[in-house]
């Protein structure tokens, strides 16, 4: 039962945007949550940091997949006095999408500039180890040396605050590719 009513909700053919935001969001989230438990997830995935590359790489191909869509293109020519605008308004990128998607949206979006907000007014530095020391150091100068475990905490702190931000990226990415891979399935259901 469970396997035909997600059969029936995505789309068959395989859209390789919608899953690499999803992986995006999925991962993004997992490094959210470690780094919430003061782990430092660049220790142990260095490769970490490429969700930030990958943000970049899904949203210019989500964003132009979007843009030529139907949805948009009617939206478009219904707003041709404002053809100069490159970017998609939110209330077309919402349009349709279930109420507790758009609650979960914005409680995210608050959440992200919160979680951003405080972790730039308290970050004094970044943390770095040079010459086989733990140091936080603010343009260049050391503004402190730092035990292991604060090393790992400043660390973790830093990965939460990017990790929030990739979340708030690849989620609008996973919505926006989603409404395409349906509406890519709507056309090919009305094609047989």
């Amino acid at each position: 039962m469970t396997d035909c009513v997600l059969r029936m909700n995505m789309p068959e053919k395989s859209n390789w945007l919608l899953y690499a935001a999803s992986l995006g969001f999925l991962l993004s989230l997992i490094a959210h949550i470690l780094s919430c438990f003061t782990i430092d997830v660049s220790e142990y995935f260095p490769f970490v940091w490429l969700l930030h590359i990958g943000i970049f790489a899904v949203g210019i191909f989500v964003f132009i997949k979007y843009k030529q869509s139907e949805e948009f293109q009617d939206y478009q020519q219904s707003n041709e006095s404002n053809l100069m605008s490159s970017g998609i308004p939110l209330e077309l990128i919402f349009k349709g999408i279930p109420s507790w998607v758009k609650l979960v949206a914005v409680s995210g979006s608050l959440y992200v500039v919160f979680n951003l907000m405080t972790f730039v007014a308290s970050q004094n530095g970044n943390p770095e180890i040079k010459d086989d020391k733990y140091i936080l150091q603010n343009h260049g100068k050391i503004t402190e040396y730092l035990s292991k475990e604060k090393y790992t905490y400043y660390k973790s702190r830093e990965t939460k605050a990017f990790s929030g931000l990739w979340l708030l990226f690849y989620g609008i990415f996973t919505i926006i590719s989603y409404k395409v891979s349906v509406a890519e399935k709507s056309e090919q259901d009305l094609s047989i």
